[in-house]
């Protein structure tokens, strides 16, 4: 029985954080792994660092074609029966692997096991952080994680007890992304009907795959941190100066997926619509707190015509409505009253 696990790893400029992520995977107790880091054209010295592993990894080098391009390559050079993630500015506690293998023993039918995570900061431990505080849907329908899934138990590793949840989460993903790709293993053979990355996505690549991956798979989620995510840069494709650009992709996958499921919508169009029009209105607060008015309020109304029940969406618009000038004044005393309160 194939039990080798693929750790795929995409490096694009990465030289600050890239031998910290190969080590952590040299690291492992679960020893059979291979590790493939896909250079996705590095202009800085990421390819003189990963040399000095290139006994322990298999190298693979390619134009800069974005991290989807990146990891297809190295799914499809891997040997494994299953695949792992592992992003270059993050990196694993050393039981990453053997506790997800062990949970993939224990429950047969789940084909996709993450985790839970701890927040870095240029390498440094963040401990004001929590799951549900990296991700919009859990602020935005008041859930908390261990709360989407329809089974829970425990199992027993090195005397640890380790809870796990899983099930069929679609409905849920389809709301917001909520898994790293960092924390996934999966089984290889889900492929067969799941198919690889879609490299037209520059962003929220990870988002398209895994709700596509939950409409024919169960997922797993070990509740323990066994990653330390490094928190993005306000100029990384997911910080900050990209907001518009995920939300749109975020969109469009909503979509894509609706019109791939669409018997499955008509039977639940009140909770799409929703989830949609949501969205919309993510777009729309964006561009409020841009002062990007007219553009606020045009996707305000596109929530408001997904969804009219949507009561966030018709704050939005009115705010929208308000002179520039005004808001401007509100957002300064909010700032001055906050500053304040912490004297």
């Amino acid at each position: 029985m194939n039990t080798l696990v693929s750790v795929v790893v995409p490096a694009y400029n990465c030289s600050r954080f890239i031998e910290s992520a190969i080590e952590s995977v040299l690291a492992q107790t679960y020893k059979s792994y291979e590790l493939i880091v896909v250079d996705d054209g590095s202009t800085d010295n990421t390819a003189e660092i990963i040399r000095k592993y290139q006994n322990k990894l298999n190298y693979i080098y390619q134009e800069n074609g974005g991290v989807s391009k990146a990891r297809n390559a190295g799914i499809m050079s891997s040997k494994g029966a299953y695949i792992a993630f592992l992003d270059a500015d993050d990196a694993w506690e050393k039981n990453k692997l053997e506790i997800q293998m062990e949970a993939m023993r224990k429950f047969t039918d789940v084909d996709f096991v993450y985790c839970g995570f701890r927040h870095t900061k240029n390498g440094k431990m963040v401990h004001n952080r929590t799951y549900e505080d990296t991700f919009n849907i859990f602020k935005e329908y008041n859930c908390k994680i261990e709360n989407i899934f329809e089974y829970h138990s425990v199992f027993e590793l090195n005397g640890k007890t380790i809870r796990f949840h899983w099930g069929n989460i679609y409905k849920h993903l389809f709301l917001g992304n909520f898994i790293l790709p960092s924390s996934v293993l999966f089984k290889k053979e889900s492929l067969n009907k799941v198919g690889l990355l879609n490299e037209e996505f520059r962003v929220a690549e990870e988002t398209e795959f895994f709700l596509k991956f939950s409409k024919f798979n169960k997922i797993g989620f070990i509740e323990i941190p066994l990653l330390f995510y490094e928190i993005p840069e306000s100029d990384n494709l997911s910080g900050k100066k990209n907001t518009e650009k995920l939300i749109k992709a975020a969109l469009k996958i909503q979509i894509d997926s609706l019109m791939t499921n669409h018997d499955y919508y008509q039977e639940n169009s009140l909770y799409f619509d929703k989830g949609i029009s949501t969205t919309y209105c993510r777009l729309a607060y964006y561009y409020l707190s841009e002062y990007r008015l007219a553009e606020s309020r045009k996707y305000a109304v596109f929530g408001l015509r997904t969804c009219k029940w949507n009561i966030p969406a018709y704050k939005i618009l009115l705010a929208g409505l308000i002179p520039r000038q005004f808001l401007e004044y509100l957002v300064y005393m909010k700032r001055w009253r906050k500053k304040n309160s912490e004297y």
